[in-house]
């Protein structure tokens, strides 16, 4: 699965930069079936998160400020519902932990403390 960066948005004065960017995830290294490969579509949520504070591009303007802090509570809640049944590694899987801790470090360290559970 991949996630890709739209053209528009790679502009090097106003953009992320200069470059393509994409992500891909395989399903079968976080545990998911092809036919419902839900934890790669959420660790894809949670790489575009992180990809867009890179260089201060969402701090940049207020409206994307506005936008991310939607998208990632929106992202959280996804994931407290996922992994409300279970506690670390987050979503089953030791490599997803440590994407998870690296992309979104505070939505994973919320998802583990104590008393957490889904909304």
């Amino acid at each position: 699965m991949k996630c890709h960066i739209k053209s528009a948005l790679r502009n090097v004065s106003t953009g992320m930069g200069i470059y393509d960017m994409s992500k891909t995830l395989s399903p079968h290294h976080y545990g998911d079936e092809w036919a419902n490969p839900w934890k790669t579509l959420l660790l894809l949520r949670a790489w575009s998160l992180w990809r867009a504070r890179l260089h201060g591009w969402v701090a940049q303007k207020e409206f994307r400020q506005r936008e991310q802090e939607r998208q990632a509570q929106r992202f959280e809640t996804d994931l407290r519902v996922a992994c409300a049944a279970s506690g670390p590694p987050l979503l089953g899987s030791a490599a997803a932990h440590k994407l998870l801790e690296h992309w979104v470090p505070e939505a994973a360290k919320r998802c583990l403390s104590p008393g957490c559970s889904a909304p």
